[in-house]
């Protein structure tokens, strides 16, 4: 028999066990921010019951309301079609309608994008390309998501203007049944905190954005991917108001918001006005001028970040002119005990103890430079940084940024190679091909062209296409390259494909062409794969030889029913030396 005295013993000891297993650590005390009304706090990339969120636009405003934040840049999934619903302020919180578009190589959100003429889809490289090309601002989601179909695994070879280096929704996807258990029990005590206390430092995403920083400005954002809860369900877009079967509303809007936010350093204080404030929240998104605060470990967080170099000064996001020895001044308000990191070109440079940091150098080249606030004794292995910035830019002479164009728009250089002229008056043959539902009909008016009308079925196959082919006399490998020039009635995206016969392998490279007649120069060591199970197979792989051309339409870039005309004025096979002056292709 157990004594009296034991028994209370282990009882208590239960009793503290079951407090340090479900009580969530306290948020650490700050002294109040000083005022600053040009510095706002939102979140970004949020779900609503218009896609795969739990709750409506007006719910999700009220929770972002609760939580104190200023706006919400709302992310719901689609192909940029859809028009994005004007900027409003619902119970005080400023709404942006942004979209969530799915890739091949991962999800991309785009803001301040209008409605496109067809649909956005495909390689993430071609995304990326049409965002920018029709003026939207695209930033990479989730891109170490340990759900490999979310993952970016596009090339840092595509432009893109900014990157999520921490997302909620990866960062529980990696964690044990027992610490999910654990968060579970703790979180009626203390939702953000409990959310807080599972983050870890994206080792891995940070890597990918400031490696993408050593080519060009890359905006780091803190990604919500806010859904309301978790849906283990197929259904979606179902849940206004009443949450759907098989979901469960932990965490919530709020107590997301309250995990982390991002702060926003305006032009000006908001004004009250829905279209002029939704212009300067997006102008300092778009310019990097923001940071980020894990608000779950201590809140509210300031941070001034900024360099000087003779009589020019810089903040995040901007650049500097290097005239002279550059000094670094930052000043945080928040927890005590932080410490001040900074980081230059992806490492760590100087570290001094907070509130403040004064560090003097002379740049001997170009440079970024960003800072983390961290906290001794923060969650995670490695601990996640309380309060990340975006880089200030040095430049220590002007030199040109950014990467190569998709190819479009002019045409190559000459070669010593006769290209192999692919024209009727070349006594080539041109065929139609398209899916049982869908009609084509070939025009063959100009000598050097060949003009297609077509209509995608609406009926019938699941996946409609119209295709002009034409079969090459010789093979085409990898040391190729197809050049031709063409231009359409609308804008679209046109299929360039090889296909291999012997065993029906396509390769393919989408290219974006309008009213304006113009030269496209494809590699075909560029090309890719058709189907997405082969991504891994290297085109024209070796004794592989493709000995079909095809320029196809289908419903990667455009929808059941759509109709049009493209014509192709001429088109040419490059040999080795030729296609070797083919310049690489990205996205523009």
């Amino acid at each position: 028999m157990v004594r009296r005295p034991y028994l209370v013993t282990i009882l208590t000891m239960g009793v503290l066990a079951l407090a340090l297993l479900v009580v969530p650590p306290a948020k650490r005390p700050t002294p109040p921010p000083r005022t600053d009304d040009r510095v706002v706090s939102g979140a970004f990339h949020v779900h609503t019951s218009r896609s795969d969120g739990m709750r409506s636009v007006p719910d999700v405003a009220a929770a972002a309301a609760r939580a104190g934040l200023d706006f919400v840049i709302l992310a719901d999934h689609g192909d940029g079609t859809r028009a994005p619903e004007a900027p409003r302020y619902l119970d005080h919180v400023l709404l942006l309608d942004a979209v969530e578009i799915s890739t091949r190589h991962g999800h991309y959100v785009a803001v301040g994008l209008p409605a496109v003429p067809f649909p956005l889809g495909g390689d993430g490289r071609d995304v990326a390309a049409d965002v920018r090309r029709f003026g939207g601002f695209g930033v990479i989601a989730h891109p170490t998501s340990p759900k490999s179909d979310l993952r970016w695994t596009e090339g840092r070879n595509v432009q893109v203007d900014g990157i999520e280096w921490i997302n909620s929704d990866s960062e529980w996807r990696d964690e044990s049944s027992y610490t999910l258990v654990r968060a579970l029990l703790r979180f009626p005590f203390g939702p953000a905190e409990t959310l807080a206390s599972m983050l870890d430092r994206p080792t891995d995403a940070i890597a990918e954005w400031d490696a993408r920083l050593a080519d060009h400005p890359v905006v780091g954002i803190p990604g919500a991917d806010a859904h309301g809860g978790i849906r283990w369900d197929d259904t979606s877009g179902t849940a206004d108001p009443p949450p759907a079967p098989g979901t469960i509303e932990i965490p919530g809007y709020e107590a997301t918001f309250r995990a982390f936010s991002l702060r926003l350093r305006v032009d000006q204080p908001l004004t009250g006005d829905a279209s002029l404030d939704a212009q300067l929240v997006e102008s300092a998104l778009r310019r990097g001028r923001l940071f980020s605060v894990i608000d779950g470990l201590a809140a509210p967080g300031r941070v001034e970040f900024a360099a000087t170099s003779g009589s020019g000064r810089a903040g995040m996001g901007e650049l500097l002119r290097f005239d002279g020895p550059v000094e670094i001044i930052a000043r945080l308000e928040g927890a005590p005990g932080v410490e001040l990191v900074l980081i230059r070109d992806g490492v760590e440079w100087h570290r001094e103890a907070g509130p403040t940091l004064r560090h003097r150098f002379d740049a001997e080249q170009s440079t970024s430079i960003r800072l983390e606030g961290r906290l001794a004794g923060a969650p995670g292995v490695p601990p996640v940084p309380w309060i990340v910035t975006n880089p200030i830019y040095i430049r220590v002479v002007d030199h040109p940024t950014g990467i190569a164009d998709e190819p479009a728009g002019e045409e190559p250089l000459p070669s010593g190679d006769v290209p192999r002229r692919l024209s009727p008056s070349a006594g080539v043959a041109w065929a139609l091909e398209t899916d049982r539902s869908s009609r084509g009909d070939l025009d063959f008016g100009s000598d050097e062209g060949v003009r297609l009308h077509y209509v995608l079925g609406q009926d019938g196959d699941p996946s409609p296409f119209v295709a002009m082919r034409v079969a090459l006399d010789t093979g085409v490998t990898s040391g190729h390259a197809i050049r031709f020039k063409a231009w359409a009635d609308r804008a679209c995206r046109l299929s360039v494909q090889l296909r291999a016969s012997a065993h029906g392998t396509r390769w393919q490279r989408s290219v974006y062409i309008d009213d304006v007649p113009a030269w496209y120069s494809v590699a075909v060591a560029d090309m890719r794969p058709v189907d997405p199970a082969a991504d891994s197979v290297a085109p024209g792989p070796e004794g592989t030889e493709a000995d079909t051309l095809l320029f196809v339409i289908d419903t990667v870039n455009a929808r059941p029913g759509d109709s049009g005309m493209i014509e192709v004025t001429v088109a040419e096979v490059l040999g080795p030396a030729a296609s070797a002056q083919v310049r690489t292709p990205s996205s523009k």
